[in-house]
């Protein structure tokens, strides 16, 4: 009896390690890694992977299925495992996109109280961006100075070459979109789980601040998007219609107050540029737009050339010369479209509907298994926006090209994998 404690001691011991790093390196640690001054390779973030399924190995009882709902998911990471390898940093991308499959399939057996508290890392890690955006906006020059210490030089001027150039904040990021997904995971985690309201109302201020400091639109909409759907999930009846009209009624004081305030700011302030741009939004202004609409074009144009199989995993970037540098199609279905073609892209349209029907059928399930403010329905609806606004962002981003956002979907499907075995157990 003295050893089988022992030995799910050390299993327990192992799971919790693992989920706590992945987690932290869903925060995006690996943009950390890669971009720091002590790192000048992908060794590190090579590294860190390699310890993570190292542990995954170790551990007692690791058990991978496969369900229907998330087969073709599994199917479609699958061959995003092996199109890794034909691109130009083949090795980290095979590597990132091997540990999402072993993660999300093979290591869910966890504590639902591990996994509610491991998310506090996504919570301070995101308050960390929307602080470092406000702190960038109010005293650049202290911000000027806790970069230069911070990352290599390198990445200390695209950094601030960011901020000058474009409306944006980076909140100590190499990247706006990598700053705006940690702080809309937090927003998220903050107002789902069960924190006081005065919490709520400070923390969700300086949050959507950092977020609206971004810069990043599609972020800010399609994050509130998701947000309020999750209001028509995950409650019923009064609730649910008293969630949905302050969510409403918020909205409309914070767009009418940023309204009332921009004429006010300079023409340079960053919130002032933000508004703006919301106030004269046109899909045919390239400078709005970010050339977005040319860039659907020779998607399309690119994919109607081979429309079953496509032109190979990463030709888009390789080809496609927009204003002499290479970029993504700003838009996951036109970009699959024009690489692999109608084919691989019906399995991942077909994956995110089953995902996201599975995801909504958990949380109705649990809803009625359990109370409101448990822990098991709100990580069912904190699953819920991680998977929906990345298929939302799918549709003005690259969430598929850039890992931290893909690994942020990975750890919402393993959570609502999770929460599956909790129903199945309750109902047998």
């Amino acid at each position: 009896m003295n050893n089988l404690v022992k030995v799910n001691s050390g299993e327990r011991h192992n799971k919790d390690l693992v989920l706590n790093l992945f987690v932290l390196y869903v925060t995006p640690l690996c943009v950390y890694l890669q971009s720091m001054f002590f790192a000048t390779t992908n060794i590190w973030a090579a590294a860190y992977i390699s310890l993570l399924c190292g542990l995954m190995l170790t551990s007692r009882k690791f058990n991978f299925s496969v369900n229907k709902w998330d087969s073709l998911f599994f199917l479609f990471l699958l061959y995003a495992c092996y199109a890794s390898l034909r691109t130009e940093g083949g090795l980290l991308y095979f590597m990132q996109t091997f540990l999402i499959i072993f993660f999300v399939f093979g290591y869910t057996k966890y504590q639902i109280s591990d996994l509610y508290r491991s998310l506090d890392i996504l919570f301070v890690f995101g308050s960390i961006c929307a602080v470092g955006c406000i702190i960038q906006e109010l005293w650049n020059g202290f911000y000027t100075d806790i970069v230069a210490h911070l990352f290599k030089s390198e990445d200390v001027d695209v950094i601030l070459r960011l901020e000058e150039e474009e409306m944006g904040n980076c909140g100590l990021m190499p990247q706006t979109g990598s700053a705006a997904e940690c702080i809309l995971n937090a927003l998220y985690i903050l107002l789902l789980k069960h924190n006081p309201r005065k919490k709520k109302v400070i923390w969700g201020s300086i949050l959507f601040l950092g977020l609206l400091l971004t810069g990043k639109r599609a972020h800010l909409f399609m994050g509130m998007f998701a947000l309020f759907l999750s209001f028509f999930v995950g409650f019923e009846g009064k609730r649910r219609t008293n969630k949905a009209l302050a969510s409403v009624i918020t909205a409309v004081v914070l767009v009418g107050g940023l309204l009332l305030v921009a004429p006010f700011l300079p023409e340079d302030n960053t919130i002032a540029k933000v508004v703006n741009t919301f106030r004269h939004f046109d899909l045919a202004d390239e400078d709005i737009m970010h050339g977005r609409a040319l860039l659907f074009t020779e998607a399309i144009l690119m994919g109607n050339s081979a429309p079953l199989i496509g032109h190979g995993w990463g030709s888009y970037k390789k080809t496609v010369d927009y204003h002499g540098l290479s970029t993504d199609a700003h838009n996951i279905y036109l970009q699959l479209y024009a690489e692999v073609g109608l084919i691989v892209l019906s399995i991942f349209v077909l994956a995110a509907v089953l995902v996201i029907i599975n995801n909504i059928k958990t949380l109705k399930q649990l809803r009625r298994l359990y109370p409101e403010n448990s822990q098991e329905v709100i990580l069912a609806k904190l699953a819920f926006c991680f998977i929906l606004f990345f298929y939302l962002y799918g549709l003005s981003g690259n969430g598929l090209y850039n890992i931290e956002c893909l690994i942020t979907l990975a750890l919402g499907v393993s959570i609502n994998k999770r929460l599956q075995q909790v129903v199945e157990a309750k109902t047998i």
